[in-house]
């Protein structure tokens, strides 16, 4: 190795991780949302993890979709028996920190819902958290 090889490696810009989390159920839309929420992550910079949970079990459509988008991903399940199906995304939610602190992973974390609109500037914004950072979500009431 030579030392300008050294200085190159010593000045890249070095990037903390993105961890995506994204909470979805089946239902008639849920494809076109994955895949959209996709197509939107591929264009982020890597590293970048996109964390999906699902309901009671992996549907092979949603297997397919995250196969295909060429995002590293981590496909869970949240076997919880719910009677309220309100509390379905935030125990999803719990489903994906427990992933995150069981693997000990290091990175910023996005709670992203399939049906939200995402814009890679979010993600670039993301990339100057050093310790905590909020945004501001914008509710439909």
């Amino acid at each position: 190795m030579t030392n300008s090889t050294l200085l190159v490696d010593k000045n890249q810009e070095t990037r903390k991780l993105l961890i995506v989390a994204t909470p979805t159920y089946t239902r008639p839309l849920q494809a076109y949302y994955l895949n959209r929420l996709a197509y939107t992550l591929k264009l982020a910079k890597a590293p970048l993890l996109w964390i999906v949970v699902e309901m009671n079990l992996q549907s092979e459509e949603t297997a397919d979709i995250l196969r295909r988008s060429s995002v590293m991903y981590r496909h869970l399940v949240c076997k919880r028996n719910l009677t309220d199906i309100k509390d379905r995304q935030v125990h999803q939610r719990n489903v994906a920190l427990s992933h995150i602190e069981t693997h000990r992973l290091d990175g910023i974390i996005y709670f992203a819902n399939e049906d939200n609109v995402c814009s890679i500037d979010l993600f670039q914004q993301m990339r100057h958290i050093r310790q905590f950072g909020t945004w501001t979500v914008a509710k439909q009431t």
